[in-house]
């Protein structure tokens, strides 16, 4: 179990042998940066422009997450790797940071140069690649090959649902099927559109659809998972 705050994740116990991590690692210590502890300045056009300003300069998060792929698959250590820990420990601070306000710093030397080859799932244009056999690569190698010979487009989802041509899973169905999956959800949840202030009728139709629609989407992505 890691990278979790019990804040409703999920979570999957197995006892196959074959997925047991090879050695344990004590888990990183951290602890928040103080915040700046400045008042909170009028909300004016000024104070906006400063704050999406220096969320955009400062918002890092995704830069670290993908140096972090790239020194773990371009040094022996992998994962474990010293720059790797030192990634993990500023994507902690970079998670915080809109609400402390304090940067994650990325120090030139974990940056990588783009003449540096990437590993070949990285999709980068103009730059080289190599083919990299760890488990992104190998599963990318998967999805790719599944489309090449159309496996992956000829088979039938969960439900009988089918997929597009980009392998995507079409919500279709008969009238009367998706009507009765409609009404399920009313019966299963009555009381949410009574918590929310609304009644039935033909004005607010359309938004309990939607509610409908999107209830019904959870509970397949759910038993997907």
């Amino acid at each position: 179990m890691s990278g979790s705050d019990l804040d409703g994740d999920l979570f999957a116990v197995t006892w196959d042998e074959r997925l047991f991590l090879r050695q344990s690692l004590d888990p990183m210590d951290y602890s928040p940066p103080p915040t700046l502890g400045q008042e909170t300045p009028p909300i004016n056009d000024a104070s906006l422009l400063a704050h999406f300003v220096g969320h955009a300069k400062n918002d890092n998060l995704g830069r670290i997450s993908m140096l972090w792929l790239d020194h773990a698959v371009t040094k022996g250590g992998g994962a474990g790797c010293h720059e790797c820990v030192r990634l993990a420990k500023l994507a902690s601070i970079a998670v915080d940071f809109p609400k402390s306000g304090i940067p994650a710093t990325l120090p030139d030397d974990l940056k990588i140069k783009s003449t540096v080859p990437r590993a070949h799932w990285r999709e980068l244009k103009n730059n080289t690649s190599f083919h990299c056999n760890s488990i992104l690569g190998r599963l990318y190698d998967m999805v790719v090959s599944a489309m090449k010979d159309g496996t992956t487009f000829d088979c039938v989802a969960l439900a009988g649902r089918k997929r597009n041509d980009k392998g995507l899973i079409l919500r279709t169905g008969k009238p009367r099927d998706l009507h009765t999956a409609k009404e399920t959800v009313y019966e299963c949840n009555p009381k949410l559109p009574f918590h929310l202030g609304w009644k039935r009728n033909e004005d607010n139709q359309e938004m309990y659809d939607f509610m409908l629609e999107f209830a019904l989407a959870q509970r397949s992505a759910y038993e997907e998972q």
